[in-house]
């Protein structure tokens, strides 16, 4: 009998205790999701790779086989470049797709250029000429719109700098109100 009422006000005595037990913080855990996620991601990279580039594909894959570290972090690499892309505008990304195919032209017509007996050289590279002047357009044009867009992200940075500004004491107040209460119902 002594000892089921010691036991009940052990029990008793430290529910107490339990109740302000904090639970595991999560940070630092990524939902069960996100490594699937990561992986179907890096799977479309990888199909689009094998399409678009299938060179760099080939070394991907050999890397895979060959360096499993070493291909974590090109993949890695390539994930936060896809994702920088997503977040880029649909101008910016076109004029980076149509780069990318003046660059693909200038390319195959290097590659004419040097199969190409010296008559036809000579037209091979007027045609060089060209599509070097359009490259070089291109990346001028593809400069100024990340300056637009950079000019319109500081303008937007430098107008929230000064309405904070203004808002100073209030913002500042609020920051420690908000951390004295959240010290106390912690207690």
């Amino acid at each position: 009998m002594k000892i089921q009422r010691t036991i009940a006000a052990l029990i008793l005595c430290s529910l107490p205790t339990f109740a302000m037990a904090e639970p595991p913080s999560d940070r630092g855990r990524k939902a069960p999701h996100a490594e699937g996620d990561r992986r179907a991601h890096a799977r479309k990279i990888m199909e689009h790779l094998k399409i678009e580039n299938p060179e760099k594909h080939a070394h991907m894959m050999k890397l895979r086989k060959t360096d499993p570290e070493e291909f974590r972090r090109a993949m890695g690499g390539l994930l936060r470049h896809r994702k920088k892309m997503d977040e880029v505008s649909p101008e910016l990304r076109a004029a980076k797709e149509q780069l990318t195919e003046l660059h693909d032209d200038f390319k195959a017509a290097v590659s004419d250029y040097r199969s190409a007996n010296a008559k036809e050289q000579a037209a091979l590279k007027e045609e060089l000429q060209g599509i070097a002047e359009e490259i070089f357009a291109a990346k001028q044009s593809f400069r100024r719109m990340k300056l637009k867009k950079l000019q319109s992200d500081l303008s937007q940075l430098e107008s929230e700098i000064a309405e904070r500004e203004s808002m100073a004491e209030e913002l500042i107040e609020s920051f420690v109100n908000k951390r004295i209460d959240a010290q106390l119902r912690g207690l």
